[in-house]
């Protein structure tokens, strides 16, 4: 759904921005120094894990820990991928309700990524609506990848497949 150039998918507003959290953490980094020391990613998302396992006993189980590590990973990786490098920073928050986390990245691409990107999530929410589910869009993925292809999406695919989470994007 789109209001005034800004478009909403999967479950960005599922918890209310106002709702006071039990935790709230929130970062900048500069996208360049995330690519040119590639091992931060990593230890990043191990932080903010171990963070939110002081607060969430959920967290503490190392099946959990695991799963919510590595889905942080591959959302600090993209945004320093992805990223415009120079002038912009990339903004993480972190929020803990009870039993929930909200992982929130804030960053800045140029417009073709942005327009690639919005495109893919319109044709994946696209499909979920008239019934798919997220392994047949998955695995016809896997049979229809081009090699060539250096754009895959293959980690946003997993980590629906893989994790019981929930995603929620704001393009704007």
């Amino acid at each position: 759904m789109t209001e005034k150039n800004v478009s909403y998918y999967g479950r960005f507003n599922f918890i209310d921005e106002n709702a006071p959290s039990e935790l709230y953490l929130s970062h900048t980094y500069s996208p360049i120094d995330l690519i040119s020391y590639w091992g931060r990613c990593g230890k990043m998302s191990e932080f903010y894990t171990k963070f939110c396992s002081q607060s969430i006993e959920r967290v503490q189980n190392e099946y959990v820990s695991n799963y919510v590590s590595t889905i942080f990973n591959e959302l600090i990786e993209n945004a320093a991928k992805f990223s415009v490098w120079k002038d912009t920073n990339i903004i993480i928050e972190l929020k803990a309700y009870f039993r929930l986390i909200k992982f929130t990245i804030t960053n800045y691409v140029v417009k073709k990524n942005h327009d690639i990107f919005n495109e893919k999530l319109q044709r994946f929410y696209g499909r979920i609506e008239k019934g798919e589910t997220v392994d047949d869009i998955y695995f016809e993925y896997l049979e229809k990848k081009d090699s060539n292809d250096s754009s895959s999406g293959l980690g946003y695919l997993m980590m629906k497949k893989d994790y019981p989470v929930h995603f929620g994007y704001k393009l704007s």
